[in-house]
């Protein structure tokens, strides 16, 4: 890959490419975020004609070969068969597109899951049923049935969770409940 041209800038005391100063020579500094791209790909025709001004993001997109018209982005190629797709064709992944279309993720999918049956490994682990565990609330005492996926939980739901985290505040703030909220919490079952 053939370095870009530079030169000794006296004036600036500072090494300039010598695109970026034909660039800026005619259209006035280069704005934040930008480069200055070769258009036929010949890094050293610094003539102006073949030199345009891009975000950085269009320059990456340029090189990975997206095709733009009318100064719209309207193809990209795939990652799996090579071939320029609409972008209709890509899934969305977060703020990016897939790299695989998707008739080439759909095969990447089927190989994927054969591969996985001959391992003799669970084919998809997110669907599958996951496996179910009791817990006792530490608050009431009752239990409540939960997927056993990550942290279990302490208590069978919001409302007990709320009375341990302000009794656990109370307790160490040195509040103390008086008679009245007692005899309240013992009627209504808040023991």
């Amino acid at each position: 890959m053939p370095e870009y041209k530079r030169s000794w800038l006296a004036d600036e005391c500072t090494m300039h490419y010598d695109h970026v100063h034909v660039w800026e020579a005619s259209n006035g500094p280069l704005p934040q975020g930008c480069v200055v791209h070769h258009v036929n790909g010949d890094k050293h025709d610094n003539r102006l004609c073949n030199l345009k001004c891009l975000t950085y993001s269009e320059h990456v997109r340029t090189h990975r070969g997206w095709v733009e018209e009318n100064g719209e982005w309207v193809g990209k190629p795939c990652g799996g068969c090579g071939n320029v797709r609409p972008l209709g064709d890509f899934t969305p992944r977060g703020v990016q597109l897939d790299s695989l279309c998707r008739p080439c993720r759909a095969s990447w999918a089927r190989e994927y899951r054969n591969r996985r049956k001959e391992e003799g490994r669970p084919v998809d682990a997110c669907r599958g049923p996951r496996p179910q565990v009791v817990i006792v609330c530490e608050e009431c005492g009752g239990t409540k049935t939960v997927d056993r996926s990550g942290r279990l939980p302490r208590f069978c739901g919001q409302g007990c969770r709320t009375t341990a985290n302000w009794r656990a505040w109370r307790e160490r703030n040195g509040k103390t409940i008086t008679p009245q909220a007692l005899k309240w919490r013992a009627q209504h079952g808040k023991v």
